[in-house]
């Protein structure tokens, strides 16, 4: 993947308290206003997946197999000490699966189950397993579980005995079912085979993928948590990514080698794994007083269908760097509209239907794109000729 991103990060007044026994290599450098963020494990190697279980406690990969920790300040439980490289979790809640936990080992290349915090046995082999997911019971999606080859694809479903068959032809290392509402409950993942990076896309039922948002250089992973947004996280740039229902994306925290999330309902609390180590505790709760921001961010785009000559009105929250571009639907960019130092408030650009290269561009559907500070905007613009 050859992609180049720079990206403005914005600071940040809110701190990460950084606790625990051993400092990690990782450290939390920028979190979202009115939050903090704890240090509550320092293991350096393969942090790379966190889950919640049945039992609201956190699972995650380290350096000496799958751990459960169910109260913030420890202590941790070994649940299988021979995984190698846990690279996915996912917790079966009845059906012909029964109530078990799956763990997905890249590093052996199988999927294991267990009953609760156990050593496991080997439930089915893949060549290089990733993210494993189950879908809601009685959806579309059947009784099956999930499975991804890590990077490559393709996605398999897997019956309760363990036989794996192809569904989709995707390269992904990630995939996870919505909560249902805005969201609804299919199936999310990552598609690491976009022209400009990586992206989350919406799989339906009948395998037919729907591009979600971009923008990423390698999402590896993502859950929703506070105010029911997504959590997305960029490995290869450090940064975990807060996504509306609508697309809309803010940069929540920098975390480097940010691999994954989970959000812990009961407790409020979005947990946080790095591949560089560290096993993270986001909670609200930052300075007293903080204010939300007077402008709420936007983008419109008229006259929209237009022939040529569009305007694009935008507002931003609070004043920044501002990149704004235009690009096809197949995600190519084709249009540059500039970068520059704008106030806090409304502004206005123009594209006047050309290319970068100043030639008109052919009729057909396109997307304006404003990067506003730590926001990035979207508007469809529709051009007849």
């Amino acid at each position: 993947m050859h992609v180049t991103r720079r990206r403005l990060l914005v600071a940040i007044t809110a701190s990460c308290f950084l606790l625990g026994a051993s400092p990690a290599r990782a450290q939390m450098t920028m979190i979202e206003s009115g939050f903090i963020c704890v240090l509550l494990n320092g293991d350096f190697a393969k942090q790379i997946e966190v889950g919640i279980g049945p039992d609201t406690c956190v699972y995650y990969g380290s350096n000496e197999g799958l751990k459960r920790r169910c109260n913030p300040g420890g202590p941790d439980t070994i649940c299988d000490p021979t995984l190698t490289f846990p690279a996915g979790i996912a917790f079966s809640t009845g059906g012909s699966f029964l109530n078990r936990m799956y763990v997905a080992d890249f590093g052996q290349g199988d999927v294991f189950r267990s009953t609760g915090c156990a050593a496991g046995t080997m439930f089915t082999d893949m060549f290089a397993p990733g993210s494993i997911a189950f879908p809601p019971a009685g959806s579309a999606y059947g009784d099956f579980l999930y499975a991804c080859e890590a990077f490559d694809g393709p996605i398999y479903r897997i019956n309760s005995a363990g036989t794996k068959v192809e569904w989709l032809e995707i390269e992904t290392v990630y995939l996870r079912f919505g909560p249902g509402g805005a969201w609804g409950t299919g199936l999310y993942a990552t598609d690491m085979s976009t022209p400009n990076g990586a992206a989350i896309v919406k799989i339906s039922s009948a395998g037919v993928v729907t591009p979600f948002v971009d923008e990423f250089v390698f999402t590896e992973g993502f859950d929703w948590g506070f105010d029911g947004d997504m959590f997305a996280t960029d490995a290869a740039t450090g940064e975990i990514w807060r996504i509306k229902a609508n697309g809309t994306m803010t940069l929540f925290a920098t975390l480097p080698g940010a691999a994954d999330v989970a959000y812990r309902p009961g407790e409020q609390a979005l947990y946080a794994v790095s591949n560089q180590g560290g096993l993270w505790r986001i909670t609200r709760g930052g300075p007293a007083g903080v204010d939300e921001p007077t402008a709420r961010p936007s983008l419109a785009v008229w006259p929209n269908p237009g022939a040529g000559a569009f305007s694009l009105r935008f507002a931003t929250a609070e004043a920044g760097l501002v990149e704004a571009s235009v690009w096809d639907a197949s995600g190519r960019r084709v249009r540059a509209l500039g970068r520059s130092w704008r106030a806090a408030g409304t502004h206005d650009l123009a594209w006047d239907g050309r290319s970068d290269a100043g030639t008109p561009v052919a009729a057909g559907v396109y997307f304006a794109r404003v990067r506003a500070g730590q926001t990035m905007l979207r508007a469809r613009v529709t051009l007849a000729r």
